[in-house]
């Protein structure tokens, strides 16, 4: 388990370091609904 801020974690997508795609969903939506500013 690793400790990433979101701007990392979706950098490491884009470079393919993560590629499960639970965790690739899981973060895209979060970065989807923190744009739309939503509350968390």
């Amino acid at each position: 388990m690793l400790d990433l801020g979101l701007d990392q974690a979706l950098a490491m997508i884009e470079a393919g370091d993560i590629a499960d795609a639970k965790t690739v969903l899981l973060l895209q939506a979060l970065a989807l609904r923190l744009a739309a500013g939503d509350m968390i």
